[in-house]
């Protein structure tokens, strides 16, 4: 498994101008390379619902309640970020969140 950040402005003006503060998003991925899903475990953001496990998962012995990503979806939303998964199966999949931010930097 693989985390990796990313900061994204969210202005191409911000780069220039140094402001004191300015507004960011904020993108994490975490990347695995297990089995990956099938397109139908993440159509419309199935994965995402209460209570769904995907077959894969069942075949190999999951023994949750399919509640946790569904909690996640949740907060991360009402925080006003969005939430998201890109796979393929057979190579693996990619979670990603990404959150608003601000930072403070200064010019030298």
């Amino acid at each position: 498994m693989r985390v990796r950040t990313k900061l994204v402005w969210t202005s191409a003006n911000d780069l220039q101008a140094y402001p004191a503060e300015r507004s960011a998003a904020i993108r994490v991925e975490v990347h695995d390379t297990g089995v990956g899903l099938r397109p139908q475990d993440v159509e419309n953001n199935r994965l995402f619902s209460p209570y769904v496990q995907t077959e894969i998962g069942r075949r190999q012995g999951g023994k949750g309640s399919g509640l946790g990503l569904a909690l996640v979806y949740q907060i991360i939303r009402l925080s006003g970020g969005r939430l998201g998964i890109e796979s393929t199966e057979g190579k693996g999949s990619i979670f990603w969140l990404v959150t608003r931010g601000s930072c403070c930097l200064r010019q030298v």
